[in-house]
Protein backbone atom coordinates (compact mmCIF):
# COMPACT_ATOMS: atom_id res chain seq x y z
CA UNK A 1 0.00 0.00 0.00
CA UNK A 2 1.07 3.61 -0.48
CA UNK A 3 2.12 5.98 2.24
CA UNK A 4 -1.25 7.14 2.47
CA UNK A 5 -3.16 4.47 3.14
CA UNK A 6 -0.38 3.18 5.42
CA UNK A 7 -1.31 6.07 7.67
CA UNK A 8 -5.10 5.81 7.16
CA UNK A 9 -4.91 2.28 8.31
CA UNK A 10 -3.00 3.29 11.70
CA UNK A 11 -5.68 6.40 12.00
CA UNK A 12 -8.92 4.33 11.22
CA UNK A 13 -7.54 0.74 12.58
CA UNK A 14 -9.79 -0.50 10.28
CA UNK A 15 -8.88 -2.92 6.81
CA UNK A 16 -10.57 -1.43 3.83
CA UNK A 17 -12.87 -4.18 1.97
CA UNK A 18 -13.70 -3.53 -1.36
CA UNK A 19 -16.75 -4.35 -3.09
CA UNK A 20 -16.91 -7.83 -5.03
CA UNK A 21 -18.53 -6.34 -8.05
CA UNK A 22 -16.17 -3.40 -8.03
CA UNK A 23 -13.04 -5.37 -8.86
CA UNK A 24 -11.12 -5.06 -12.45
CA UNK A 25 -11.42 -8.52 -13.71
CA UNK A 26 -14.61 -9.16 -15.50
CA UNK A 27 -14.64 -12.72 -14.78
CA UNK A 28 -14.40 -12.70 -10.86
CA UNK A 29 -16.74 -14.86 -8.97
CA UNK A 30 -18.18 -16.03 -12.58
CA UNK A 31 -18.69 -19.71 -12.92
CA UNK A 32 -17.16 -21.98 -15.83
CA UNK A 33 -18.91 -23.21 -19.08
CA UNK A 34 -18.94 -26.90 -17.61
CA UNK A 35 -20.12 -26.54 -14.07
CA UNK A 36 -23.29 -24.75 -15.93
CA UNK A 37 -23.70 -27.62 -17.60
CA UNK A 38 -23.30 -29.83 -14.69
CA UNK A 39 -25.93 -28.45 -13.10
CA UNK A 40 -28.22 -26.01 -14.54
CA UNK A 41 -31.12 -26.07 -12.10
CA UNK A 42 -28.86 -24.45 -9.73
CA UNK A 43 -27.87 -21.72 -12.06
CA UNK A 44 -31.52 -21.27 -12.42
CA UNK A 45 -31.58 -20.22 -9.04
CA UNK A 46 -28.59 -18.79 -8.50
CA UNK A 47 -28.68 -16.28 -11.08
CA UNK A 48 -32.20 -14.89 -9.80
CA UNK A 49 -29.90 -13.46 -7.22
CA UNK A 50 -26.58 -13.28 -7.95
CA UNK A 51 -26.11 -9.76 -9.42
CA UNK A 52 -28.08 -8.17 -5.84
CA UNK A 53 -25.71 -10.39 -3.79
CA UNK A 54 -22.39 -9.55 -5.69
CA UNK A 55 -23.09 -6.16 -4.10
CA UNK A 56 -22.95 -7.25 -0.72
CA UNK A 57 -19.91 -9.86 -0.86
CA UNK A 58 -16.59 -7.59 0.35
CA UNK A 59 -13.12 -8.74 -0.03
CA UNK A 60 -9.72 -7.29 1.74
CA UNK A 61 -7.01 -9.28 -0.19
CA UNK A 62 -3.21 -10.63 0.61
CA UNK A 63 -0.20 -11.92 -0.97
CA UNK A 64 1.02 -15.04 0.64
CA UNK A 65 4.53 -16.06 0.02
CA UNK A 66 8.05 -16.81 1.99
CA UNK A 67 10.07 -14.54 0.02
CA UNK A 68 9.52 -10.75 -1.30
CA UNK A 69 8.00 -10.59 -5.02
CA UNK A 70 9.28 -7.47 -7.10
CA UNK A 71 6.34 -7.67 -9.52
CA UNK A 72 3.37 -7.13 -6.69
CA UNK A 73 5.33 -4.00 -5.19
CA UNK A 74 5.19 -2.72 -8.91
CA UNK A 75 1.92 -4.17 -9.17
CA UNK A 76 0.09 -2.32 -5.99
CA UNK A 77 2.70 1.18 -6.02
CA UNK A 78 3.71 1.97 -9.60
CA UNK A 79 7.11 3.49 -8.76
CA UNK A 80 5.52 5.63 -5.37
CA UNK A 81 7.24 5.21 -1.76
CA UNK A 82 4.76 2.58 0.10
CA UNK A 83 4.84 0.23 2.47
CA UNK A 84 3.55 -3.59 3.20
CA UNK A 85 2.31 -5.17 6.14
CA UNK A 86 3.56 -8.73 7.14
CA UNK A 87 1.42 -10.96 9.19
CA UNK A 88 0.07 -14.89 9.44
CA UNK A 89 -3.11 -16.00 8.85
CA UNK A 90 -3.84 -17.15 12.38
CA UNK A 91 -3.13 -13.22 13.38
CA UNK A 92 -5.09 -11.61 11.06
CA UNK A 93 -7.72 -14.31 12.05
CA UNK A 94 -7.49 -13.03 15.33
CA UNK A 95 -7.51 -9.61 14.18
CA UNK A 96 -11.10 -9.70 13.67
CA UNK A 97 -11.93 -10.39 17.04
CA UNK A 98 -13.11 -7.14 18.01
CA UNK A 99 -15.80 -6.97 15.38
CA UNK A 100 -17.99 -9.81 16.36
CA UNK A 101 -20.65 -8.71 14.03
CA UNK A 102 -19.25 -9.17 10.80
CA UNK A 103 -18.00 -13.18 10.21
CA UNK A 104 -15.03 -13.17 8.25
CA UNK A 105 -14.15 -16.52 6.27
CA UNK A 106 -10.76 -16.48 4.98
CA UNK A 107 -9.35 -18.45 2.62
CA UNK A 108 -6.62 -19.12 -0.36
CA UNK A 109 -7.43 -18.53 -3.83
CA UNK A 110 -7.60 -21.38 -6.25
CA UNK A 111 -6.47 -20.96 -10.21
CA UNK A 112 -8.15 -22.69 -12.62
CA UNK A 113 -8.10 -22.70 -16.45
CA UNK A 114 -11.82 -21.78 -17.41
CA UNK A 115 -12.09 -23.53 -20.67
CA UNK A 116 -11.36 -26.64 -19.23
CA UNK A 117 -11.43 -26.73 -15.19
CA UNK A 118 -14.63 -26.32 -12.66
CA UNK A 119 -15.53 -24.32 -9.69
CA UNK A 120 -17.63 -26.56 -7.71
CA UNK A 121 -20.63 -26.09 -6.82
CA UNK A 122 -22.79 -26.66 -3.53
CA UNK A 123 -21.34 -23.20 -2.07
CA UNK A 124 -21.97 -19.70 -2.15
CA UNK A 125 -18.35 -18.70 -1.28
CA UNK A 126 -16.75 -20.97 -3.99
CA UNK A 127 -17.32 -18.49 -7.03
CA UNK A 128 -15.18 -15.60 -4.79
CA UNK A 129 -12.21 -17.86 -4.03
CA UNK A 130 -11.48 -19.42 -8.00
CA UNK A 131 -9.81 -17.24 -10.24
CA UNK A 132 -7.74 -17.07 -13.90
CA UNK A 133 -4.54 -18.81 -14.00
CA UNK A 134 -3.38 -15.68 -15.54
CA UNK A 135 -3.73 -14.44 -11.96
CA UNK A 136 -1.54 -17.05 -10.29
CA UNK A 137 1.25 -15.17 -9.44
CA UNK A 138 -1.12 -12.82 -6.89
CA UNK A 139 -0.70 -16.07 -5.12
CA UNK A 140 -3.93 -14.31 -2.64
CA UNK A 141 -5.16 -14.83 0.82
CA UNK A 142 -8.71 -13.46 0.84
CA UNK A 143 -10.50 -12.22 3.66
CA UNK A 144 -14.64 -12.03 2.83
CA UNK A 145 -17.47 -10.85 4.38
CA UNK A 146 -20.74 -11.32 3.49
CA UNK A 147 -22.88 -7.84 4.60
CA UNK A 148 -26.31 -7.87 6.39
CA UNK A 149 -28.22 -4.60 6.24
CA UNK A 150 -31.35 -4.33 7.86
CA UNK A 151 -34.94 -4.84 5.57
CA UNK A 152 -37.59 -2.51 4.95
CA UNK A 153 -41.06 -3.53 5.49
CA UNK A 154 -42.21 -3.97 1.76
CA UNK A 155 -38.77 -6.18 1.75
CA UNK A 156 -36.64 -4.13 0.08
CA UNK A 157 -32.42 -3.87 2.08
CA UNK A 158 -32.06 -0.86 3.47
CA UNK A 159 -28.08 0.03 2.46
CA UNK A 160 -26.05 2.80 3.89
CA UNK A 161 -25.33 5.50 0.85
CA UNK A 162 -21.73 5.40 2.17
CA UNK A 163 -21.48 1.72 1.70
CA UNK A 164 -22.09 2.67 -2.49
CA UNK A 165 -19.54 6.08 -2.11
CA UNK A 166 -16.95 3.72 -1.11
CA UNK A 167 -17.49 1.39 -2.66
CA UNK A 168 -17.33 -1.14 0.30
CA UNK A 169 -16.74 -0.45 4.21
CA UNK A 170 -14.06 -0.58 6.86
CA UNK A 171 -13.76 -3.32 9.00
CA UNK A 172 -11.89 -2.92 12.40
CA UNK A 173 -9.30 -4.37 13.49
CA UNK A 174 -6.67 -5.13 16.34
CA UNK A 175 -3.57 -3.70 14.72
CA UNK A 176 -1.37 -4.64 17.45
CA UNK A 177 -2.43 -8.25 16.82
CA UNK A 178 -2.69 -8.28 12.84
CA UNK A 179 1.11 -6.32 12.53
CA UNK A 180 4.00 -8.37 13.10
CA UNK A 181 6.36 -6.09 10.95
CA UNK A 182 6.26 -3.20 8.22
CA UNK A 183 8.40 -3.69 5.50
CA UNK A 184 9.22 -0.59 3.58
CA UNK A 185 9.66 -0.47 -0.47
CA UNK A 186 13.15 -1.63 -1.30
CA UNK A 187 13.76 1.29 -3.53
CA UNK A 188 12.49 3.67 -0.65
CA UNK A 189 15.33 6.67 0.76
CA UNK A 190 16.60 5.90 4.04
CA UNK A 191 14.38 8.83 5.71
CA UNK A 192 11.32 7.07 4.29
CA UNK A 193 11.99 4.17 6.31
CA UNK A 194 12.75 6.84 9.22
CA UNK A 195 9.19 8.38 8.60
CA UNK A 196 7.43 5.51 8.70
CA UNK A 197 8.87 4.61 12.48
CA UNK A 198 7.79 7.61 13.39
CA UNK A 199 4.48 7.74 12.11
CA UNK A 200 4.08 4.03 13.24
CA UNK A 201 5.04 5.32 16.98
CA UNK A 202 3.12 8.25 16.89
CA UNK A 203 -0.23 6.02 16.56
CA UNK A 204 0.91 3.78 19.29
CA UNK A 205 2.51 0.87 17.93
CA UNK A 206 5.59 -0.50 18.87
CA UNK A 207 6.24 -2.39 15.51
CA UNK A 208 9.34 -3.16 13.69
CA UNK A 209 10.04 -1.40 10.47
CA UNK A 210 12.55 -2.74 7.77
CA UNK A 211 14.03 -3.01 4.36
CA UNK A 212 12.82 -6.44 2.41
CA UNK A 213 15.73 -8.87 3.49
CA UNK A 214 17.30 -9.06 -0.12
CA UNK A 215 20.82 -10.22 -0.70
CA UNK A 216 23.23 -7.83 -1.16
CA UNK A 217 24.33 -7.50 -4.65
CA UNK A 218 27.94 -6.35 -5.83
CA UNK A 219 28.21 -4.15 -8.76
Amino acid sequence: MDFTKFVSLLDRQALFFARYDKFADPFEGSYPKSSLLENPEFFLAFYKHYTAWRELVILNCWHVNEYESAAMWELYLHGSLGVAIQSTVEYLKESFECDPENVTSIGNVTYIDYETEKVPLGNSFYPFMFKRKDYEHERELRAIIVKQFPVSPDHKMIIPKEFFELGGEYIPVRLDTLIQRVLVVPTAPRWFKDLIESVTKRYGFDVEVVFPNWPNLVL
